[in-house]
């Protein structure tokens, strides 16, 4: 196996550890400061009175709302982490290519990443290679239907996406999405 997949490796297991450690976040409905990126929390709070913020003081204090975005968390930001590590992995393995067999899982994950941006060849097949899946959606009748589209094909998980995330017209509510 290559230097990609020790990275991939050491980025899993720094994943699980934080996944399973502490998850913090912060709503931009809790803002309590006059800059609207930080929430601020006291020092003199005791962790018998308070065990979160007393837990969670140095992020909460310390983290920013981007702008354009409703909240923050440890999550987003090991996602932002982790999407720089994957693009340095990806320029890693284009700068060595010539290095790895025709078969190789390296070699595989380049040709994956540049038939997805190869836009000529996308657009040339068009719609074709999802055709069978709009018309699944375009006989859609009734909420049976719809239910069904769970089960027996793969519309449900590729296509439809629910949510449940801050409302964006109102930080102190939360929406149901779809994507």
């Amino acid at each position: 196996m290559g230097n990609f997949f020790k990275k991939g490796v050491i980025s899993g297991a720094l994943v699980c550890s934080l996944l399973i450690g502490q998850v913090t976040y912060a709503k931009a409905a809790e803002v309590t400061n006059t800059n609207a990126n930080t929430t601020t929390v006291s020092n003199s709070l005791r962790l018998q009175d308070d065990f979160y913020n007393v837990i969670n003081r140095e992020w909460l204090n310390t983290a920013k709302i981007e702008t354009g975005q409703v909240s923050n968390s440890t999550f987003m930001e090991i996602n932002k982490t982790l999407t720089e590590q994957k693009k340095e992995m990806i320029k890693d393995l284009l700068a060595n290519e010539k290095m790895y067999s025709e078969n190789s899982d390296e070699k595989k994950i380049i040709n994956l990443y540049k038939n997805t941006l190869n836009m000529e060849a996308r657009n040339k097949n068009g719609i074709e290679p999802i055709k069978k899946m709009i018309n699944e959606l375009n006989n859609i009748k009734s909420i049976k239907d719809i239910a069904n589209l769970n089960t027996e094909s793969k519309i449900w998980n590729d296509l439809i996406q629910f949510g449940c995330q801050v409302d964006l017209k109102d930080a102190t509510k939360n929406a149901l999405y779809t994507k």
